[in-house]
């Protein structure tokens, strides 16, 4: 009963560290400086462009369901009811400068801490796109007028591809096949829907520059707030305000307090089974340990709201078959 009643107070207090630490990644990619450092380098539209030109031209976005400080752009409503209800994790508007004919796209950008989740990302990303460009019908446009449809861009940052994937820029577009002929529609009739994915890895692999190094920066738990912002501003001449530091600082604490978490239970779990290999093995013991929580999370949230049994939650999430021994054990079932 004891140990029952310890892991439900350890997974409680995982859980909502996992969830602040969410919530503060999502308000440092709301940042101005950083979603405009985003937007130069990765969108044709803005490469034209300085930081602060774009930064200028960004509407008022919201993040996700967690309030946001002063200075931090907001407004766009995160939840999509439209089709049943989805969150983004940041979610605003953003006008090229300077431009003849004003293009405003509707960026959606989305953190990510693995590239395997146990669905295609990508199909996942072409879901928002859809949502995104149907949700504008009574808001953007109404009835037959499709001419008013804005462009959606939905980009998505994987802070832990794996080493097959560390450092890599991937872009999905619409553009045309000419079948037969030589007739193709005009540009702007169709380049309405792009996803592009930023795989972060590290400078001991080939390809660590621009906006991956930036990332990778940002989301580098070896680095306190400190270094990440005195990089960011030295190197990038990134001019962070108060509130974007305050963003990154909350965002490295609670990243901070999770590694320890995860480090001293790995090594406790360690020593228990008869292996002491160190730092380094508590902290990836840690980060598996820290992956099933966030399962479990999921599955607990499935089985209250269809009242399924747990492998059925599983069998519904496509829980990966080398975790679901782990997960019955913490769950107790």
């Amino acid at each position: 009963m004891e140990t029952t009643l310890a892991h439900e107070i350890e997974f409680q207090d995982i859980e909502s560290q996992s969830k602040r630490h969410d919530a503060a990644a999502k308000r440092v990619l709301s940042c101005k400086e950083i979603a405009a450092s985003i937007l130069q380098s990765c969108l044709d539209e803005f490469k034209p462009f300085s930081r602060e030109q774009i930064m200028a031209n960004l509407g008022e976005p919201s993040v996700g369901t967690a309030p946001l400080d002063p200075g931090q752009i907001r407004g766009l409503n995160t939840e999509d009811h439209s089709d049943g209800s989805i969150y983004y994790d940041v979610l605003f508007t953003a006008t090229v400068p300077d431009s003849k004919e004003k293009i405003r796209l509707i960026i959606n950008l989305e953190a990510q801490y693995e590239a395997n989740p146990g669905y295609s990302l990508a199909k996942r990303g072409l879901y928002y796109c859809a949502r995104l460009i149907s949700s504008q019908k009574g808001r953007e446009f109404f009835g037959s007028d499709y001419d008013k449809i804005q462009k959606v861009c939905s980009i998505w940052i994987i802070a832990d591809p794996g080493k097959n994937k560390q450092n890599a820029i991937t872009s999905y577009d619409i553009c045309p096949t000419l079948v037969k002929g030589d007739m193709v529609g005009e540009k702007d009739h169709y380049d309405l829907m792009r996803m592009i994915f930023l795989y972060i890895g590290g400078e001991e692999r080939e390809g660590y520059d621009g906006i991956l190094e930036e990332l990778g920066i940002l989301f580098d738990e070896e680095k306190d707030a400190k270094e990440k912002i005195g990089i960011l501003e030295d190197k990038f001449k990134m001019k962070m305000s108060y509130e974007s530091k305050g963003a990154v600082s909350e965002m490295c604490n609670l990243s901070k307090g999770i590694i320890e978490r995860s480090e001293k239970k790995g090594r406790a779990e360690g020593r228990a089974e008869g292996r002491a290999e160190g730092r380094a093995e508590g902290r990836a013991e840690g980060r598996a340990e820290e992956r099933i929580e966030q399962q479990i999370i999921g599955l607990r949230t499935v089985m209250r709201k269809m009242d399924c049994s747990l492998t059925e939650a599983m069998d519904f999430m496509d829980t990966p078959e080398s975790d679901r021994a782990a997960i019955i054990a913490k769950m107790g079932q």
